[in-house]
């Protein structure tokens, strides 16, 4: 019977011991602590420099950001800027100490693969209005860019006389295996 006291003593020790050390990590942001910066990653952006992406969010490694503070935020901005990304966050690694761990994680826009015409327009005419739009294989898909492709083809199409032309846009992913993961068309 002893023995089985001293084991469950021993257990119960091993477990608060690891509850205060596992708590010893987390963040605690009601109260500001300024942390180094150790290391960034990047994690979600295949197709992009993890140090280009370091760089255009101004995060330094070395050094000293609040947290919270405005250096956080003021990165996702700074990425959010550039359009290349649909979802950005940044996660606490680790913290060792005064030393703070990031990691950037993103979310690649959609690039375009390929165009494809309907309805009555002529395939001449459809190149044109691509040409015009400088529309492209790989480019970036944004929100800006669909409003203004539909504009600038009714234009166009309008100015050709076709007043009652009807533009409009379907985006999917490529399940023809013909262009790069991530892509639409």
């Amino acid at each position: 019977m002893k023995f089985i006291k001293k084991i469950f003593l021993l257990f119960v020790l091993v477990f608060v011991s690891l509850i205060g050390f596992s708590q010893m990590n987390e963040l605690d942001l009601t109260i500001p602590h300024e942390y180094n910066l150790a290391k960034v990653r990047i994690d979600g952006a295949p197709d992009f420099d993890e140090n280009a992406i370091i760089l255009l969010s101004e995060l330094k490694e070395g050094e000293l950001i609040k947290i919270p503070g405005d250096a956080i935020p003021r990165a996702i901005k700074k990425l959010w800027e550039q359009k290349l990304f649909s979802n950005i966050r940044i996660d606490v690694d680790k913290i060792v100490g005064n030393d703070i761990f990031l990691t950037i994680v993103v979310t690649e826009r959609a690039r375009m693969c390929r165009l494809i015409p309907a309805g009555g327009a002529r395939k001449k005419e459809f190149e044109n209005v691509r040409e015009t739009l400088d529309l492209y294989n790989g480019k970036l898909i944004t929100e800006d860019m669909m409003f203004n492709v539909k504009r600038i083809a009714k234009d166009y199409f309008v100015e050709k006389g076709y007043k009652r032309a009807k533009i409009e846009m379907e985006t999917g992913f490529d399940t023809t295996n013909k262009c790069p993961p991530n892509s639409k068309y």
